[in-house]
């Protein structure tokens, strides 16, 4: 009976700690654990060092100092909350390293000792986003892991992070824009760690053949940031150093009124709609094959929605492409039994007006319907096979 008082009481302290920490430092349970360990380590080694120093030989004193100072400055760097967030003031939202301290933050802020069970996870871009922005207020054993510029061949990269949601299913909102744009090798290099890329599928000279041209480069930094987060995270310190001296880097958008800002990012959209290309479509099919089989082996199911762009940016180009690239997804799917594709013609339909510019559906009315209509047709789905 003792016993189980103190479990108990021990039990409803953890949570009090844990919201303590969500409310006011923002940190996940798995980060709270992070830092008291990482509290301890720090203050083991500065008393071990204390206790016997004196026996080291100058060199190797100096050199265990040294080998903890770095240590600890990486700390405060790159394993600290307080320093990510300074670093989003200081560089524009339009960057890569912006989108890398906010990457960082999420998984500060986000990631738990012990995950509840998700009914779904939504993974995608801001077109993923602001179509399903509706959907976790109705399930509320929802969540979403998204990315900025996301492109389908980049779940791949993410795998870990998919894992540690714990979702039961995953659901997908793919476009022919999704599909038919690839990342740059610099954000493959940079924005995702030397653990989470897929060197093995992302070499393939045959399904990326430009890429195939610099792999060794792009290994080689890939592998170096893994070791020394003071060089992969070298481009946020460029502009760090640009802003302390008063040359912060301009946005995109600087000096331009609202309606101007609104016209260039439609503008930009429309080169970006007229760029799809087939060779981007099958190298993302290439990657959405394998994470699905990732899918599989991790006995997460995928349900995988057909998604549209603003009817008014589509050109007889990308509604060609939009057919092919359906057509080959629906294929992907039908291999596996834990996948599901959802054609447009069942929800919703999207049309100008739901949209804010030439590729967001308009999150505060549209969405809402539309989150709807996904809903109404996942609780009708028959259930995926038992496996």
């Amino acid at each position: 009976m003792e016993r189980s008082s103190f479990i108990f009481s021990f039990d409803r302290a953890l949570h009090l700690v844990y919201g303590l920490a969500s409310r006011y430092l923002r940190l996940g349970s798995y980060y709270v654990w992070h830092y008291f360990f990482l509290f301890f380590l720090i203050l083991s080694l500065i008393l071990v060092w204390c206790r016997f120093r004196h026996r080291f030989r100058p060199r190797w004193r100096h050199f265990s100092m040294a080998v903890i100072l770095v240590f600890l400055t990486r700390v405060m760097l790159f394993d600290n909350p307080l320093a990510w967030r300074h670093y989003m003031r200081v560089v524009p939202e339009d960057t890569l390293s912006w989108l890398s301290a906010k990457q960082a933050l999420d998984e500060i802020e986000k990631r738990e000792l012990i995950s509840s069970k998700l009914n779904y996870l939504i993974i995608g871009s801001s077109l993923t986003y602001t179509a399903l922005y509706a959907l976790p207020s109705l399930d509320p054993y929802s969540n979403r892991l998204f990315v900025y510029g996301m492109q389908v061949m980049e779940y791949a990269f993410c795998e870990k992070k998919i894992e540690a949601f714990n979702p039961s299913r995953i659901l997908l909102y793919i476009t022919n824009y999704d599909l038919g744009h690839i990342i740059r090798d610099d954000r493959c290099g940079y924005f995702y760690s030397f653990e989470g890329l897929k060197f093995r599928l992302l070499f393939n000279e045959k399904k990326w053949p430009f890429i195939s041209q610099h792999w060794q480069r792009l290994m080689g930094k890939s592998l170096t940031g893994y070791f020394l987060p003071e060089y992969r995270y070298s481009f946020i310190f460029r502009q760090y150093l640009e802003w302390f001296l008063g040359r912060p880097t301009p946005t995109k958008y600087a000096g331009m009124t609202p309606e101007q800002t609104v016209r260039f990012k439609i503008n930009m959209q429309n080169q970006d709609i007229r760029g799809l290309s087939r060779t981007s479509l099958d190298i993302n099919l290439f990657f959405l094959d394998y994470f699905l089989r990732f899918c599989r082996k991790k006995r997460i199911n995928v349900v995988m929605l057909e998604g549209r762009i603003n009817p008014l940016a589509e050109t007889p180009q990308s509604r060609e492409l939009s057919l092919m690239a359906f057509q080959k997804l629906k294929e992907v799917a039908d291999k596996y039994d834990h996948v599901r594709f959802v054609p447009v013609s069942e929800l919703m339909p999207l049309e100008p007006e739901d949209f804010r510019d030439m590729l967001h559906v308009k999150e505060e009315s549209s969405s809402v319907k539309y989150s709807q209509s996904v809903m109404n047709y996942l609780q009708k789905m028959p259930p995926f096979p038992d496996r």
